[in-house]
């Protein structure tokens, strides 16, 4: 039998809801933790000595396991999680949803316990009527953390708060350095 997708061969592959992102050591007073998500959009915490889990959250209360999903990493400041969320459409989780949802967006956990701190939905700050999810990693430094969508949008967020600190629509034209246009647009993953 043929493997479908990538995955060993099987008579009937079972959900595809592997590990998305890097994990993420944190440094706590007394103890450390090891967070990891995965694509169906669960975040756990991970003893770093046994490997035992602490905790798992997932980011949508929405049973479909495209809701809320997790793509390609997370990141941390401090004790908190900012965690990226991006609605993927069905049986094809690589495909992103054009249709915003609640569930896109970034989600803020504490750490250690895995209580959900706040949520940023894209479908609060936009601008252009049809704001989507986020896939790509956010990057920061403390306090900050900087998010690009799949809808072209790249924002700034307060990573004590969630709220939109500033924001940058690329899906637009531009001017290049030789007087050529350009277009700008998603922010979703790498392709090859």
């Amino acid at each position: 039998m043929k493997s479908q997708l990538g995955c060993p061969s099987l008579k009937k592959p079972g959900p595809d809801i592997d590990f998305t992102t890097s994990p993420v050591l944190v440094h706590g007073k007394g103890a450390d933790i090891v967070v990891a998500g995965r694509k169906d959009g669960t975040t756990f915490g991970f003893d770093p000595n046994s490997g035992r889990i602490i905790w798992s959250t997932r980011t949508s209360e929405d049973p479909n396991p495209n809701a809320g999903a997790l793509g390609f990493g997370l990141m941390a400041d401090g004790n908190t999680i900012i965690i990226p969320s991006a609605t993927t459409l069905f049986p094809n989780p690589g495909t992103f949803s054009s249709i915003p949802t609640d569930d896109d967006g970034l989600v803020a956990l504490d750490a250690f316990t895995g209580k959900r701190l706040w949520a940023a939905r894209v479908t609060e700050d936009c601008e252009k009527g049809s704001c989507t999810g986020i896939s790509f990693a956010p990057i920061g430094f403390p306090g900050v953390a900087f998010a690009g969508a799949t809808d072209g949008y790249v924002r700034a967020y307060d990573t004590a708060s969630g709220k939109v600190l500033w924001r940058f629509d690329t899906a637009r034209e531009f001017t290049t350095l030789n007087g050529e246009v350009a277009k700008g647009g998603a922010i979703g993953r790498n392709t090859s």
